[in-house]
């Protein structure tokens, strides 16, 4: 079908709902449905289920588990479609799940290898600490598993209770910084003092600060005053965003427009100025969806459930923020951007990945080829995953010339400040300089690099689509006449929801 220009941004979804339609009514893809677009995650977690530990071909069967994941997976990528943002998140999360279904079965054995905090067996008191109080009604734990005066031990996977075993897998599986398991990302804040000590563990260290900067709180009314904060400021933050964007054609799809009119002519005669404009309203965007959404969750199961209802899974600890401190880019530059202050809600998937594909090839993971060459893997799967979604949405996206490329870059803009910062010292002229201004060049590169790679990833989230979703419900700046003529103060019409019936009985569901 051909499409014309877009007048407005209503315009431009109506275009990509279209486009949604004729692509099912020709065949070219299925809706996105449930449940038996879920069919991989389902196979995974029933397997899972069923203790291997001692069946030697049960434990071997993982690998044609992920094997079937992976086909799976990659069948949900190329052919299943969904509208608007919700295109991008069937690819991004279809790939995920090949590399953490990989993470589970491949890399590690889940049932062998992980375990997590949980309160010990018959366990209902009150277990006073400084930062925070448990009171344990979660899993039991098997009989091997060290049950002294302690409130908390480490709960292995569960062999006596299948209803604790589902508990425990679901856990894994939607965990992925490890918070409360043995593999918690160690750049993140360590488990309370009190915690660690009901371990095992003698250290005296504590801090509520991790190596990132992130943050863990210390009693439940400050995280949940922090994170009703954050809810709030971020929707009032979206309803801006969305009005800038709907007043510039960029955010339709169009990227190569000119800026928006409403910007000073100064800006809009320079390119440069048009271009940053455009990527901070991306990145700023992006950090407030992630941000809000992210404090939702201990909201919900702190704040409404917490842990009465559901145990250790309920405790502040739990929850310590999802973005490091802008320090971490301060310090580090452009490693500092990716390894800090951006979210590391992959991270674990990415690096663990890395290091066995880096011990496969029988490289030094210490050395300077072997961390080189695991950081790229890790931006190529992170290119991976960005790269899925993007091929899934309903736009004219550009999957390897666009994100793939744009996370491959990465690792080579981390290597060339490293080596320079290398030769300064080498030669003496970092300490000579002060710490303001070495700090100042780590930010001015690393955004510098951003600002000619970032349009790869940017102009692609436009082009897909991504920029057309509706944020918020209702928007008081559209309800003043801050919006177009075809605007609405309500925002989230439509059906959600819909039955759709395909010829392939397997194929119908609920698709979104």
């Amino acid at each position: 079908m051909s499409l014309y220009l877009p007048e407005s941004h209503v315009e431009a979804k109506a275009q990509l709902l279209a486009k949604y339609e004729a692509n099912i009514q020709s065949g070219k893809c299925v809706p996105f449905t449930y449940p038996f677009c879920a069919l991989g995650a389902y196979v995974v977690i029933f397997y899972l289920l069923i203790p291997h530990q001692s069946s030697p071909l049960l434990r071997k069967a993982r690998y044609v588990i992920w094997a079937f994941n992976v086909c799976f997976s990659i069948y949900s990528i190329l052919f299943s479609c969904a509208v608007l943002n919700n295109g991008y998140v069937v690819g991004l999360i279809s790939a995920y799940a090949i590399l953490w279904t990989m993470i589970l079965l491949v890399v590690y054995d889940a049932q062998m290898d992980f375990k997590r905090v949980a309160a010990r067996r018959g366990f209902t008191g009150t277990v006073k600490m400084s930062t925070a109080q448990s009171n344990g009604t979660l899993a039991n734990n098997d009989s091997n598993e060290k049950t002294a005066e302690n409130s908390l031990v480490w709960q292995h996977y569960q062999l006596s209770s299948f209803i604790e075993r589902v508990d425990w897998v679901a856990d894994i599986f939607t965990q992925f910084r490890g918070i409360g398991w043995n593999w918690q990302l160690p750049a993140l804040p360590p488990l309370p003092l009190e915690v660690r000590q009901q371990l095992g563990d003698d250290t005296t260290y504590d801090s509520d600060t991790g190596r990132d900067g992130t943050r863990r709180y210390s009693s439940k009314s400050e995280l949940l005053r922090v994170k009703l904060r954050t809810v709030i400021i971020g929707y009032i933050v979206l309803d801006f965003m969305k009005v800038i964007t709907i007043h510039d054609p960029y955010f339709w799809g169009l990227v190569e427009s000119d800026g928006p009119s409403w910007l000073p002519s100064f800006v809009l005669s320079r390119r440069m100025l048009v271009w940053s404009y455009r990527g901070l309203t991306s990145l700023l965007i992006i950090h407030t969806v992630m941000k809000t959404i992210f404090a939702l969750g201990p909201l919900f199961f702190v704040g409404l459930l917490g842990r009465e209802q559901i145990g250790v899974r309920g405790e502040v600890w739990m929850y310590p923020d999802l973005w490091g401190s802008f320090r971490t880019i301060l310090d580090k530059g452009l490693a500092g951007w990716w390894g800090g202050w951006w979210h590391q809600a992959f991270r674990f998937a990415f690096e663990s990945i890395s290091a066995r594909v880096i011990e496969l090839a029988g490289l030094d993971k210490r050395s300077s080829t072997g961390r080189f060459f695991q950081v790229l893997v890790a931006f190529s799967l992170s290119g991976f995953l960005h790269a899925s979604g993007s091929y899934s949405q309903l736009g004219q996206t550009r999957p390897l010339r666009g994100p793939f490329l744009f996370f491959m870059l990465q690792p080579f803009g981390i290597m060339v400040q490293i080596l320079a910062g290398q030769w300064l010292r080498r030669t003496g002229i970092s300490t000579k300089t002060p710490k303001l201004i070495r700090q100042l060049a780590n930010v001015v590169y690393a955004h510098v690099w951003l600002y000619y790679t970032a349009p790869l990833l940017c102009d692609d989230f436009a082009r897909g689509g991504l920029w057309l979703i509706e944020p918020v419900p209702f928007s008081p700046l559209r309800a003043l006449g801050m919006g177009t003529p075809k605007d609405g103060w309500w925002c989230w019409g439509g059906a959600w929801v819909r039955w759709y019936s395909s010829e392939k009985w397997w194929q119908s569901g609920f698709a979104i």
